[in-house]
């Protein structure tokens, strides 16, 4: 159990300039129900033991905190700000230096001076600043492209991206001029012609593992989370011992909420190197932030289970999805509920959804077969089971389906062919055997009369 999770309740009465800096926050838009309030107790909680001098344990419930308040700038931003200044209190610059890149990635770039932090927050979260500007300026843009390419005087740019150009017409097919002016274009802000740059490796070289790699950390630049997400798992299939790559996938699903996926990743990057940059931290950030969500979601799930009213039911379990939406028990209860509505469709399409995740569960295409069936769209139903054969762990319900839908269009041959392979795969499955037979006699040619 977390510290902030204690029974023990905030201080009622506030100094001044707490109240001021809550005025600020609630000027934050929020949103159609406003931010979860376990996730504004965190941040109450978090200010409260940053006032008292409980620098780690602030930092800790600030990191939580700000999960849950993705969608709420000022508040996020409020908790960044901390992060930043706590951590270099704490002389952690590394970790100090990714919070105030998360505040200048924010789109408010008036948020600092339009909320009123404490003076020594703000003293420390310029001192992180500074310590930002130093760290990058000692480092070459280019590093991260190139490590071998030296670092250029501004003033010798234009003519290396000139000399570049001629260096690709000449010969396009060299990938290293491409890298060369891609680290250029990244590191004076152009994220564009960057990945363009990038873009032309593929095309070149579709099994460049670094081009995806340094792709998507453009695209991560730019805030295109969802993009830099696909460009990172192209790289971790063709380069998965790249710490690297793994590393940066983990914050792009973070970024994009998906705490599920940044877990596997960041733990795909512990196997490789466990001490690598702030990752430790990470990994146990959005462990106990999936701990957390987890527990919110087996609540809902169990009141939703207790509820015999099915609109009603459904609705908690919607509910419950914000909090797990990737957990199979709640999307089978929920197309279940939908199932008890008569909404087929949406039981489908949940089903759907469950496949995605996990796509080697033979039942849940015949599950989905079946209410595409009764939704009286039997050419998807065909084409959800269709893919269900292809999975390795086909299983005969999977066979026996494809049987029934061709039954039931009355392609009786196809349907024939359906049962018999069920039967190959199970001898004792009555109803594929007399749906078999059915089908032969259909098939069967009928005597002329004398």
């Amino acid at each position: 159990m977390f510290f902030f999770l204690r029974k023990t309740s905030l201080p009622v009465f506030l100094s001044m300039a707490s109240w001021v800096l809550q005025q600020g926050l609630a000027r934050g838009a929020e949103g159609e129900g406003g931010p979860d309030p376990f996730y504004l107790k965190l941040l109450d909680e978090g200010l409260g033991l940053y006032r008292s001098g409980s620098l780690a344990e602030a930092a800790e419930c600030l990191r939580i905190a700000a999960f849950g308040l993705l969608d709420d700038e000022p508040k996020l931003g409020v908790c960044y700000v901390y992060e930043a200044a706590i951590l270099c209190q704490l002389k952690a610059p590394d970790q100090s230096s990714k919070y105030v890149g998360l505040v200048n990635s924010l789109k408010d770039p008036n948020l600092i001076s339009a909320t009123r932090f404490p003076p020594e927050v703000l003293r420390a979260f310029k001192a992180a600043q500074d310590a930002t500007r130093t760290q990058a300026a000692s480092s070459s843009p280019r590093a991260a492209f190139n490590p071998s390419a030296p670092s250029l005087p501004s003033e010798d740019v234009e003519l290396e991206i000139a000399s570049l150009k001629k260096r690709i017409k000449a010969d396009p097919s060299n990938i290293h001029n491409y890298f060369d002016i891609a680290a250029i274009h990244m590191s004076r802000r152009n994220f564009k012609d960057a990945r363009d740059a990038l873009r032309n490796i593929i095309k070149v070289d579709p099994k460049n593992g670094k081009a995806y790699l340094e792709l998507g950390r453009v695209e991560m630049a730019e805030n295109r989370h969802l993009e830099a997400a696909t460009s990172l798992v192209n790289a971790a299939k063709l380069i998965p011992d790249e710490i690297e790559v793994w590393y940066l996938l983990g914050i792009s699903y973070t970024q994009l909420k998906d705490m599920t996926e940044a877990q596997v990743a960041f733990n795909a990057a512990t196997r490789i190197n466990s001490n690598y940059k702030d990752l430790a931290p990470r990994v146990s950030e959005v462990g106990a932030y999936l701990s957390t969500q987890g527990k919110k979601a087996t609540e809902l799930y169990q009141k939703a289970m207790d509820e015999v009213h099915p609109p009603r039911r459904a609705s908690m379990l919607k509910e419950a999805m914000r909090y797990a939406p990737k957990e199979l028990r709640i999307l089978l209860a929920l197309s279940n509920s939908y199932a008890d509505m008569g909404k087929h469709e949406d039981a489908a399409k949940t089903i759907e959804t469950a496949i995605s995740i996990q796509p080697e569960d033979g039942n849940l295409y015949v599950r989905a077969a079946d209410l595409w069936i009764r939704a009286g769209d039997e050419q998807r139903a065909l084409n959800v089971i269709r893919r269900g054969e292809k999975i390795k762990s086909a299983i005969a319900n999977v066979k026996y389906e494809i049987g029934i839908i061709y039954y039931k269009q009355k392609k009786y041959k196809e349907a024939s062919v359906a049962f018999r392979a069920v039967l190959d795969m199970d001898q004792n499955y009555k109803d594929a055997r007399a749906l078999c037979t059915k089908c032969a006699q259909f098939l069967e040619p009928k005597a002329t009369p004398k």
